[in-house]
């Protein structure tokens, strides 16, 4: 995917086979957390890093659309989702 926006910022959050590796306790990362603790780090990091007024893309392989709608719920205006 070419981005040609200014001011433009990219997070995968993987999920999918990551699962596994969550469910097992190999991994306690964001990636398996929900999509409102995923939005909060998020907003956490813009604020951070001073992202605030960037757009930002989430790629993911997350086939939930129940789960996407929550992550488009929780930020309509941060965030624009692209699965894969």
């Amino acid at each position: 995917m070419g981005l040609r926006e200014k001011r433009t910022v990219v997070i995968h959050w993987r999920r999918g086979d990551q699962n596994t590796r969550c469910l097992k306790g190999a991994d306690r990362s964001v990636n398996c957390k929900d999509a409102q603790e995923f939005i909060k780090q998020v907003k956490s990091i813009s604020k951070e890093y001073g992202f605030g007024n960037f757009t930002i893309y989430v790629s993911t392989n997350e086939n939930s659309t129940a789960i996407l709608s929550k992550c488009v719920t929780n930020a309509p205006h941060v965030i624009k989702i692209s699965c894969f």
